[in-house]
């Protein structure tokens, strides 16, 4: 809901809704927004999802409403393919010109995995439009510790058939195995290596939660502290206070504060929509004890 500064009143504003069969596996989830004029909600984008024998997605058929008829009509599908593993195995996406009547395969992303199961290299295949054939553009190779922790992400662009790296991720750990700092390097369009760019560094307390996130950009010999992200803990081990702030002028500066409160119910009493791998990047994870009921916003 949105506030009315004339009125001062709350009104209806956007929605969301997830719609669920039988075995509560979430088979569609629907946009809406309020119409003022006739008090009612509209419609405006849906998503249905399809499942194979083993329940888990195989299918995306995605809607967008039609500007003139206000109907909604298909816009484009994903079909998702899993190996004997049970992992991921490919990503088809379809683009529709004739809302439905005909799909045409415009990008598709095949995943690789080694002996241990764990991801490796994620392709991913764009339409060539002169050609009318799929061509692969991109790729994206992964590392491992030997605790199966990932070690590094590089990404690599397909020029003529060439592997032109463009980016990459080392991901670093403490004796705990615990993500200590992440590095992001770019590459140096004037000498074609790869230079260091930006750094995330994570701090825990003593049950392993993380409580300080700190972002920083390389000046070529050190690194500089841009932004930091402080986060405390109540006794069930859910969030109580997020702050945020900025590097200025040698000392850190609060710029906003969340404060959480929470009922008794338990968080895995809770069903939600459905989730799944897309281009290689993991599910999301909740990790609450007990549900949010509030949350107040400081700047």
């Amino acid at each position: 809901r949105v506030l009315n500064q004339e009125t001062q009143q709350w009104q209806n504003g956007f929605k969301d809704e997830y719609i669920y069969d039988a075995e509560t596996k979430n088979t569609s989830w629907v946009e809406k927004e309020w119409n003022l004029t006739s008090q009612n909600w509209n419609i405006s984008s849906k998503i249905d999802f399809g499942y194979d024998a083993q329940k888990r997605i195989n299918l995306m058929l995605m809607y967008e409403k039609d500007e003139v008829t206000k109907a909604l009509t298909p816009d484009s599908k994903m079909l998702i393919y899993y190996n004997n593993d049970g992992k991921q195995d490919s990503t088809l996406t379809y683009t529709t010109p004739n809302e439905g009547a005909t799909w045409i395969l415009a990008m598709k992303d095949i995943y690789h995995y080694n002996s241990s199961k764990q991801l490796v290299k994620t392709e991913m295949w764009t339409l060539d439009e002169e050609s009318g054939v799929l061509m692969l553009g991109m790729n994206t190779v992964y590392t491992y510790t030997a605790s199966g922790k990932i070690k590094t992400s590089s990404e690599n662009f397909i020029i003529e058939g060439e592997e032109m790296l463009w980016s990459k991720n080392e991901y670093n750990y403490d004796g705990s195995d615990r993500l200590t700092t992440v590095e992001y390097s770019t590459i140096n369009f004037m000498t074609f290596t790869l230079e260091k760019a930006s750094r995330d560094s994570y701090q825990y307390n003593a049950s392993g939660k993380l409580l300080v996130e700190i972002y920083s950009t390389w000046n070529g010999a050190t690194w500089d502290d841009k932004d930091k992200y402080e986060t405390q803990y109540n006794a069930n081990g859910d969030v109580s206070v997020e702050i945020y702030s900025l590097w200025i002028e040698n000392s850190w500066v609060q710029q906003d504060k969340d404060e959480y409160t929470y009922s008794n119910t338990n968080f895995s009493g809770v069903v939600f929509p459905a989730l799944f791998y897309f281009y290689g990047l993991t599910e999301t994870e909740f990790s609450l004890n007990k549900l949010i009921t509030g949350i107040n916003s400081f700047e």
